[in-house]
């Protein structure tokens, strides 16, 4: 292995994303980095990105992967809303680019949240989860979403 890809499996490793010696490079999968949601302020969620950024900045073969999901009583375009604007944050507050994070529309859960996965770019994404329906939302009128 070179020194740059074991550096990578170090750090990857450091984080509980699980790399094999052999073929690890192919065969893998994300894994999970980090969430946010409503438990969370803006200033946890800058800092959840932060440490995304860092590792996305410090390791150019990892991408981030980042799937939305708007919760049972949602704006509309919640989750896209809420992709944008962390695309937007680490854009502007860490210059990573769009070919470094996967932004993903996942439908609905109870709670909406934006999970992150974090994986070589050429491991398998990992598929969205929703709960809910879209029957089963409430879309809300005159919604107020917080920007980063």
């Amino acid at each position: 292995m070179t020194s740059r890809i074991l550096i990578a499996v170090i750090a990857l490793t450091a984080f509980g994303i699980k790399t094999d010696a052999v073929g690890w490079q192919n065969s893998g999968t994300y894994s999970r980095f980090d969430f946010y949601d409503g438990t969370r302020n803006a200033i946890e969620t800058r800092s959840i990105l932060d440490n995304l950024a860092k590792q996305l900045n410090t390791q150019a073969i990892l991408r981030g992967y980042l799937i939305a999901y708007a919760g049972k009583e949602a704006c509309r375009n919640e989750a896209k809303f809420r992709l944008r604007e962390a695309k937007r944050y680490l854009k502007e507050k860490h210059k990573i680019d769009s070919t470094q994070v996967t932004l993903v529309d996942g439908g609905y859960q109870t709670d909406w949240v934006v999970q992150i996965w974090i994986g070589f770019r050429q491991n398998t994404p990992p598929d969205k989860e929703p709960t809910l329906n879209k029957n089963q939302v409430r879309i809300m009128k005159n919604c107020k979403l917080e920007k980063l």
